[in-house]
């Protein structure tokens, strides 16, 4: 009687365990943006704005400061709970790349 004791208590100890680091949250995968050879591209941050500090979008001094060099940008991601366990959450980007063709003519 003691060991079927100990062998259902030792069953409950493993399911519970397996069940406990299996149930994680998602995998933050990283988020690169490429910019192509005839594109200009953008780096608008999507919040940490207070309204004093804001600028206006079609400013053209703010899309100078804007402006990427690169042709591969990181996107930077925040967690965000959506539920009540310590599993329950996303990953939401915390700036957005905004694309410009440019277009030349010769006439």
């Amino acid at each position: 009687m003691k060991s079927i004791k100990n062998f259902s208590s030792m069953a409950l100890m493993c399911i519970l365990s397996a069940i406990i680091l299996t149930s994680c949250g998602p995998y933050k995968t990283p988020k690169w943006k490429d910019i192509g050879a005839n594109e200009t591209a953008f780096l608008i941050p999507l919040q940490n704005g207070t309204k004093d500090g804001q600028e206006a979008l079609k400013s053209v001094d703010y899309l100078e400061k804007k402006k990427v060099a690169a042709k591969r940008v990181y996107i930077e991601q925040i967690e965000i709970s959506t539920g009540r366990a310590w599993y329950d959450y996303e990953y939401i980007p915390t700036d957005t790349l905004v694309y410009s063709t440019s277009c030349t003519s010769n006439s």
